[in-house]
């Protein structure tokens, strides 16, 4: 039986590490890679097989862009993967290689591997995919405290569409949502979020292409998280905050040798959260980040190339201590969907380097890693695997009212691991866990996060799942009176496609 998609939705684009959590999954049963579903196409230009190339795909939009994925609920396992929440913000380059055809490449780094919308065509040549999702959940640590702990129940609403369009050498997509969150009891809680993004491909010629993203988000933080931490559970109200994206990409192939070459940008602005009235000052978070990452890469097997990354990033601040600037170089692979593949997504392993503008920063020269892979074990049963390490900044060792003079390097690092079966041919369990370590540079401090996940979906028709999801957080840190904490979250949740 050929199952109409895979449940484990893993985000492929490169670098999509932002300050998101994770919505409810709107996943479809697994049992084959998406992209899967295809007819042989005739062999490209000196035999050498485009990128992606003889996918006979019916236009789909994205499910939960990065953008989009600002969470249903703090973190809950489903459709922007295993990624942990309170990751502090980084660019979201696209992932570099050998060119597609337009109307499959914008699928590729848009769909999360998960659900296909029913959609309707339009006679403007668009694709529209209205739908909505209804949750509520039970949080049994709402702040994140390690005592006195205080629970409550959530309600959420939340609208969104995507729509398409794709013809001979480009495809468009755009893709936006609003989410209302409702606490029954504790209303300093309640917040709306917010999402849109847009991104493009368009086939220069046969063998270059240029890729195009821009998303804006408008969310609260997670209590209990990242650089808020040790003092979220003290503010009058979640962090919030807005966030922009935009990355291009441009992509060319000589034979089986392809290169890329790209740019990113994410521009980030916090506001500045209160206890008891008094503002908290967020300005060191607000800045603007840039990557530049170029690949060379060579086809080793249909769909599967080695690739070699240099990329240059730099970190600019309001409070310019917090400055940095910065390299990686890299060696990885990268396994493309198409005719029989089981693995999609790439990873790579190398070396990056962080220099730091401020006295107290201290800079950094270590190895580093990033993983993003879905791969089919068997019949109904998926696997997704993710992670990454990177040099970042945090004000976590300054105890005073001031940023100035106390800041650090840090370097944050996460895995993830996750599987999928098909239990019946409409209902799927999943479970995994996810592990992220904070390690501040020059200083005994180390902050962890231990993330165990379990999921359950109920493909009712095939326009209504019903699904269920638990995740448990322990945290703990080894600074000098940070306590740990535990949380438990219960949700329940119904995804319609109109």
């Amino acid at each position: 039986m050929r199952s109409r998609a895979c449940i484990c939705a893993v985000w492929l684009a490169a670098g999509t590490q932002a300050v998101l959590a994770e919505a409810p999954s709107t996943a479809e049963p697994p049992g084959s890679i998406a992209g899967q579903t295809a007819k042989k196409s005739e062999p490209a230009r000196r035999g050498v097989k485009p990128r992606h190339s003889g996918l006979d795909r019916s236009p789909e939009p994205a499910g939960q862009p990065a953008a989009a994925s600002a969470a249903v609920v703090p973190e809950t396992p489903g459709a922007s993967g295993n990624q942990p929440a309170g990751l502090r913000a980084g660019t979201q380059p696209l992932a570099g290689g050998p060119p597609a055809t337009a109307a499959e490449a914008v699928a590729t780094f848009w769909e999360p591997l998960n659900s296909r919308p029913r959609g309707f065509q339009a006679s403007d040549g668009w694709t529209y995919y209205p739908m909505v999702t209804g949750a509520s959940y039970f949080d049994d640590n709402v702040f994140a405290t390690p005592s006195n702990k205080r629970s409550d129940w959530a309600y959420i609403v939340r609208p969104e569409l995507a729509i398409t369009r794709s013809g001979q050498n480009y495809g468009i997509e755009a893709h936006g949502f609003v989410e209302d969150r409702q606490y029954a009891k504790l209303k300093s809680e309640d917040q709306v979020n917010a999402a849109a993004s847009l991104g493009g491909t368009v086939m220069v010629d046969p063998n270059t292409q240029f890729q195009g993203r821009a998303q804006y988000m408008r969310a609260h933080e997670e209590r209990g998280v990242g650089e808020t931490a040790q003092s979220s559970a003290t503010f009058d109200k979640p962090v919030s905050f807005d966030q922009f994206d935009a990355a291009v990409a441009l992509n060319h192939r000589q034979d089986r040798w392809w290169n890329s070459l790209g740019a990113a940008a994410t521009t980030m602005h916090f506001s500045n959260p209160t206890i008891g009235g008094m503002p908290q000052a967020q300005s060191f978070r607000n800045g603007d980040i840039e990557s530049f990452p170029m690949r060379l890469g060579y086809v080793v097997a249909p769909f599967t190339s080695l690739f070699v990354e240099g990329a240059l990033n730099r970190r600019e601040f309001e409070v310019s201590e917090f400055d940095s600037f910065g390299y990686r170089i890299v060696g990885g692979v990268l396994a493309e969907p198409g005719q029989g593949q089981r693995i999609r997504g790439q990873a790579f392993v190398g070396y990056m380097s962080q220099d730091y503008r401020g006295p107290t920063f201290q800079d950094v020269s270590t190895w580093t890693f990033g993983a993003s892979m879905a791969l089919l074990v068997a019949d109904g049963l998926t696997m997704t695997l993710a992670g990454s390490r990177e040099a970042k900044e945090t004000a976590l060792t300054c105890l005073g009212v001031t940023v100035l003079g106390c800041g650090s390097s840090l370097i944050e690092t996460w895995g993830a691991a996750r599987l999928d079966y098909l239990l019946l041919p409409n209902f799927v369990v999943g479970g995994g866990v996810t592990y992220l370590v904070d390690e501040v540079v020059g200083n005994p401090r180390e902050d962890r996060s231990l993330r165990p996940l379990f999921s359950a979906r109920y493909f009712a028709t095939p326009w209504l799942t019903f699904g269920f999801d638990y995740r448990n957080v322990n945290y703990d840190s080894s600074g000098l009176g940070i306590l740990g904490y535990n949380r438990n979250i219960y949700l329940f949740s119904a995804h319609a496609k109109l």
